[in-house]
């Protein structure tokens, strides 16, 4: 074990050799020892010495989660709840995430805690998530609370009250350490915001836009997706349907749930630029993983007409 660490991380006279560290790694990990399983999972995950094989990494940290290691657990929840490198599994997701929360992972608590808010792999509760959001807020443990926090209060979750000003000021504190999603949320902060008083602000919009703007550049899925539904509904100046579909495609490409499904709706509704039926039932399938209210409903109704199946996962399964 001593050895991979130092092949690992290069230390003293001993230079860094992935290949030698996975060697001894591997020897260590035979024997039982649980912190083995993870520095080999970082080893897959991260591509060192090796090529990235997130299927062989989820692997070793799944042994190492199980031998007691928190930072396992909290990897091996956010390879499913992200669903880019093995296959989306929420059940999966927030089993790992709720382990390492139990252990005082901040991070994993955060990640939990959006689970509980949406209702991904758990029931939903709202007031659960944004009374966990004030308080990781509340200790300083990690930036992500205050997009959480903000989040809630700018959708009424929880019965968290709708203060803009105290939303917004929130958000540009986050700009430093998430830029994207604070730019996001911002530019949907400053429409609400514009159009909370019978008349409307246009310097709020103005920023709203900007933001907007921004969050797309940065390639936020949230973003792009809350641009679109502004777009198709004509509810910004020089709304564009087309843009629209294509800032959808764009977020769900990203493996956005909610972007998914409107693409699919789109098709239903028959507007301009909507993709194709296969290309629906696959977008289905990702917002029903996303637990997508009306996804499953819609996704029969497409099925009926192509005569398609839902795809078998390929890499899910129980949590233990």
């Amino acid at each position: 074990m001593i050895l991979g660490h130092l092949y690992y991380n290069g230390q003293g006279r001993v230079a860094r050799d992935y290949e030698r560290a996975r060697r001894f790694y591997g020897l260590s990990a035979d024997e039982g020892f649980t912190e083995a399983n993870f520095y080999l999972g970082e080893i897959y995950a991260r591509g060192r010495g090796v090529e990235s094989d997130f299927q062989q990494a989820a692997l070793y940290y799944r042994a190492a989660a199980r031998g007691g290691h928190v930072v396992a657990a909290f990897r091996l929840g956010m390879l499913f709840k992200e669903g880019r490198k093995v296959a989306l599994n929420y059940d999966v997701a927030a089993y790992w995430l709720q382990a390492a929360a139990w252990r005082r992972h901040n991070l994993a608590y955060y990640h939990f805690s959006e689970m509980l808010e949406f209702g991904w792999g758990v029931a939903k509760n709202e007031k659960a998530a944004y009374e966990a959001y004030r308080s990781l807020l509340q200790q300083n443990a990690t930036p992500l609370a205050r997009l959480g926090k903000a989040r809630c209060e700018l959708f009424g979750k929880g019965g968290a009250p709708l203060r803009f000003s105290a939303i917004a000021g929130s958000l540009k504190r986050l700009l430093k350490s998430d830029e994207a999603s604070a730019s996001a949320y911002l530019g949907l902060c400053y429409f609400q915001w514009a159009h909370a008083k019978e008349k409307i602000n246009r310097s709020y919009l103005r920023r709203s836009q900007e933001y907007f703007d921004r969050s797309v550049e940065l390639n936020s899925p949230v973003g792009m997706t809350e641009l679109a539904k502004l777009h198709l509904s004509n509810g910004i100046e020089k709304a564009s349907i087309l843009k629209g579909m294509k800032l959808l495609t764009r977020a769900a490409d990203l493996r956005y749930p909610e972007a998914a499904f409107l693409l699919a709706k789109a098709h239903v509704d028959g507007i301009e630029g909507a993709p194709e039926m296969e290309a629906c039932i696959e977008y289905l399938n990702l917002a029903i993983d996303g637990q997508i209210e009306g996804a499953e409903e819609l996704l029969r109704q497409l099925e009926k007409e192509s005569g398609a199946d839902r795809p078998i996962p390929v890499f899910g399964g129980a949590p233990a």
